[in-house]
């Protein structure tokens, strides 16, 4: 968002006007010190929530009139971000995908843990080792 530091400024300029710190702004809105320090700064674009709860503990600031394009950024970062999940899932190759997420190459015979318990035993092993060495097909 290109004028995130208007925002900022607008919100730093009606704290200040009504005389309050981060810190007793940010009580009394119910968010961390630490947002309104972010959003004064320019560094982060309040989520909508925020931005609201925001306008109803500085009225005089006008906040309420950032929230269609608070909201339309997020619409945005969200799309942006399912996009890239998208392409990264249709790119990835299924050799590679993680071990949980790949169908087992032959049946597992499900053993109780009891029983995963008792052979890790009598190999003296542990049971994390143990299973360890299942996962790997070496038991």
């Amino acid at each position: 968002m290109d004028d995130i530091k208007k925002l900022g400024a607008q919100l730093q300029a009606a704290r200040l006007a009504a005389g309050m710190t981060r810190t007793a702004l940010a009580q009394v809105a119910g968010v961390y010190y630490q947002t309104i320090s972010n959003i004064e700064e320019g560094t982060t674009v309040p989520m909508p929530y925020t931005l609201s709860r925001l306008a109803k503990a500085l009225p005089q600031a006008g906040l309420a009139a950032w929230r269609e394009p608070v909201l339309l950024y997020h619409r945005q970062v969200r799309t942006q971000r399912r996009q890239r999940s998208t392409q990264r899932s249709l790119q990835r190759d299924p050799a590679q995908a993680p071990a949980e997420r790949r169908p087992p190459s032959r049946p597992q015979p499900t053993l109780s843990i009891g029983e995963i318990c008792r052979r890790a035993k009598a190999a003296g092993m542990t049971y994390g080792d143990y299973v360890d060495k299942m996962r790997r097909g070496e038991v």
